[in-house]
């Protein structure tokens, strides 16, 4: 193997193993699906050589939150009033139509969809 590929993959072991422990400490498990399927697209691109070699090997993640909106990466923990966690329904999502755990009737987007919409203007059509 050469050295360009030895480092090509060790970077994406890299970016495996930093997904992995960042999706850890991540409570909602469609949230932690997303990153880690994520982090598998980056390594093969990196292993592929479609994409840089760089020293921060997880880019999605340091994404900077802006203050007053909610990151794609953080989900939401609810609790009842006793701090037991909320029951869920599946249900797909408005907008993309992909199946997540609902905590409501009025949670009908999943948690990538709510980023997103949060990010837009909201006078965009």
């Amino acid at each position: 193997m050469s050295d360009e590929r030895a480092e090509r993959e060790a970077a994406a072991q890299a970016i495996l193993a930093d997904a992995r422990a960042r999706a850890g400490a991540l409570a909602h498990p469609g949230v932690r699906v997303n990153m880690l399927s994520a982090a598998e697209r980056r390594a093969e691109r990196v292993r592929a050589g479609l994409a840089p070699v760089s020293s921060g090997c997880w880019a999605g993640a340091a994404r900077a939150a802006r203050p007053g909106k909610r990151s794609a990466l953080v989900s939401r923990d609810l609790r009842d009033t006793d701090g037991a966690p909320r029951p869920t329904t599946r249900r797909s999502c408005i907008r993309c139509r992909r199946v997540f755990d609902s905590h409501g009737p009025g949670n009908r987007m999943c948690e990538p969809c709510r980023a997103r919409s949060a990010d837009a203007s909201p006078y965009a059509v």
